[in-house]
């Protein structure tokens, strides 16, 4: 609570600019899902995310990221995701509420709380010896955090960066009522422009 109280203190140091900021830049990406049948997977691998955030001192803020699974690990047994399926993507979101702390005239915090959805596609390998892998598709949807630090580079239009979003999902559309619980993470670099 204290910690929560000087943050806005510290937040309030500097005017927050009403203004759009759009940001890209690399990631990587985590999501565990858990069944009610006690099976628990997991995939992590390198996305390319993008952090729009609109408005002043209260605002909105989109963070979206494509990954491209590398590992996975199933029941505790390691995957090379290569190795098993022809081909794995998926897709983060983070569509919230934010607000604006600024420390100085370049640099901010923007922080963030509203809905998340993940969505991943991983096609099994069919081939004549090994009968085909089983397709890993879910659509899972929750309540996702999401911080993004910028830093303004002199007065020009110009940004950097760097985010983290967090996720707990309930629903799986998918599968119905067999998600016990999911959880995203994702982490990265951003750079990117100010439009006033």
């Amino acid at each position: 609570m204290v910690g929560a109280a000087v943050l806005g203190w510290v937040g309030t140091s500097a005017p927050a600019r009403g203004e759009a900021q759009h940001t890209l830049g690399p990631s990587w990406q985590l999501m565990v899902i858990d069944t009610k049948q006690g099976n628990t997977s997991s995939v992590q691998g390198p996305g390319v995310s993008y952090a729009a955030t609109l408005g002043g001192n209260w605002g909105f803020q989109g963070t979206f990221t494509a990954y491209f699974p590398l590992t996975a690990y199933q029941n505790g047994k390691h995957i090379t995701v290569s190795d098993v399926y022809s081909s794995a993507w998926g897709i983060d979101a983070v569509l919230a509420a934010s607000r604006r702390l600024c420390f100085s005239s370049s640099l901010q915090l923007d922080v963030a709380l509203g809905p998340h959805l993940d969505g991943l596609v991983m096609k099994g390998q069919r081939t004549s010896t090994n009968n085909g892998y089983t397709d890993f598709n879910s659509f899972t949807m929750g309540v996702g955090v999401s911080a993004v630090l910028r830093w303004r580079l002199g007065s020009g239009p110009l940004i950097l960066g760097a985010f983290g979003s967090g996720a707990v999902d309930f629903l799986d559309l998918l599968h119905g009522g067999d998600l016990s619980v999911g959880y995203g993470i994702t982490a990265g670099a951003l750079v990117g422009v100010t439009l006033q």
